[in-house]
């Protein structure tokens, strides 16, 4: 089964941007359709290496402006994980917010449910990097985001 984050990125009030890219469009709202491999596979957890610690790198908004940095703190328990993430210059996800999920095998998925923000994020684990998808609800808006770190 293939995970597919569908968003419609209009997740403006969930950044700081300058002057110009806060002004209105007039071009239609537009949509992104991602897909993830399923986090229902039955390969053993941990098989790809250690996700605890700190990860580093950027995030960036689907569709519409919006960069910056990301930092993930993650610890492991089993295929449970917990922590944190934050991305810096998002209304949304500044400061961090707590997270809780899943790894299996190469996969994590988890989310953040806290102070009105609502967010899953989906990624792969390649070497020493994870690269992924984020669908994050904030003051009534949502919007997609890409975003890859790094071990730190």
């Amino acid at each position: 089964m293939l995970v597919a984050l569908v968003v419609a990125v209009s997740l403006a009030a969930c950044s700081k941007s300058s002057p110009s890219a806060t002004s209105p469009s007039s071009a239609p709202p537009t949509s992104v359709a991602t897909s993830s491999p399923s986090l229902t596979e039955t390969s053993p957890a941990g098989s790809s290496g250690d996700l605890a610690g700190t990860w580093t790198g950027q995030w960036q908004r689907v569709g519409i402006a919006g960069q910056g940095p990301m930092t993930l703190m993650l610890q492991r328990s089993g295929t449970t994980l917990s922590g944190s993430v934050e991305f810096e210059g998002s209304l949304c996800l500044t400061p961090a917010k707590q997270l809780t999920g899943t790894a299996l095998a190469d996969l994590v998925h988890f989310g953040v449910d806290e102070g009105g923000t609502v967010a899953t994020f989906t990624g792969k684990l390649t070497g020493s990097t994870l690269v992924g998808v984020a669908s994050v609800t904030c003051k009534g808006l949502t919007g997609g985001a890409r975003w890859t770190v790094s071990r730190s």
